[in-house]
């Protein structure tokens, strides 16, 4: 997890014991990821790096570097070989993790990104943004697929279903929708929050979503 003290730090899950303190980031920490390994972090930071750790020890693999502002979100291809960052310069960097070369970076949205996730086959990269939309790009050429409009705010969070058939996007208007993959058809909008959504996860099941809020507020919904 991240710390407005420029840190993240390493917890044991079982007991919450502190385990390492990552230091080096210049600035806040503002997102981290996990691979799917789950021997690799990596973490994104209002100094417009990323930076690569080693979990069992706390060693710095690696500073990914280009992105013209802050790093607002990250995240693993499920094969861990690719590592998309999200920045508030309005693109996305996709990343070789093996050598962390640049691939591509992605341009479009026309505000800063705030939310990124791959699809359960890797195949498609969703990413959420200041300019009210959610994009679909194809991974890992980087083609831009297609934009999903109808939030009235900012897109703050996305979430593929494990089955790869809904994305789900969370927005400041305070809803929820849910769109049909890959043809991106919008399937049903969850209302109820009364303030700004932030952040939402798929159960592993595929069907419950939950979503955070700025109303205090944990939302649990049926998705089928």
């Amino acid at each position: 997890m991240g710390l407005f003290d420029n840190n993240a730090h390493i917890w044991r899950a079982a007991d919450g014991t502190p385990l390492f303190t990552l230091t080096g980031h210049t600035a806040f920490v503002m997102s981290v990821a996990f691979s799917p390994d789950g021997q690799t972090l990596a973490t994104g930071s209002f100094d417009n790096t990323v930076r690569l750790w080693r979990v069992s020890d706390g060693t710095l693999l690696n500073i990914l570097t280009g992105h013209s502002e802050y790093v607002t979100g990250l995240a693993f291809s499920p094969d861990g070989q690719i590592l998309a960052s999200a920045s508030f310069d309005d693109t996305i960097r996709l990343w070789r993790v093996s050598d962390v070369l640049l691939l591509h970076t992605l341009e479009g949205h026309e505000a800063g990104v705030s939310g990124i996730a791959f699809s359960p086959d890797g195949k498609i990269l969703a990413s959420g943004s200041f300019d009210y939309t959610v994009r679909l790009w194809q991974v890992p050429e980087g083609t831009p697929l297609q934009t999903l409009k109808g939030h009235g705010s900012v897109v703050s969070s996305v979430a593929f279903s494990p089955d790869g058939q809904i994305l789900a996007s969370a927005s400041f208007d305070k809803t929820i929708w849910l769109w049909r993959m890959p043809d991106g058809t919008p399937l049903r909008i969850l209302k109820g929050h009364e303030n700004y959504v932030t952040s939402l996860a798929f159960s592993p099941d595929g069907k419950t979503l939950a979503s955070g809020s700025v109303d205090t507020t944990v939302g649990l919904w049926g998705v089928r």
